[in-house]
């Protein structure tokens, strides 16, 4: 996995883990969700892929409706 990708995974994982109230012992969980998220974000239309890591944060539920239902 490149090196950029992984410090994104690692962010995206906090984050996710501050959000849910930072539990312990669901640092696997929140890794693969966050991989998980990125590897969505990476494959939609240029508008969502460009939302900031800040954004997609913010409306997570938002962010993942919109994953699954398309533009």
């Amino acid at each position: 996995m490149p090196k950029d990708s992984e410090e994104e995974i690692r962010r995206r994982a906090y984050d996710i883990w501050i959000r849910e109230g930072s539990p312990a012992g669901r640092d696997r969980e929140h890794w693969e969700r966050a991989s998980e998220e990125l590897r969505a974000v990476a494959c939609q239309p240029p508008a969502l892929a460009e939302m900031s890591m800040e954004e997609l944060g913010q409306q997570p539920d938002a962010v993942l409706k919109k994953l699954q239902t398309g533009p």
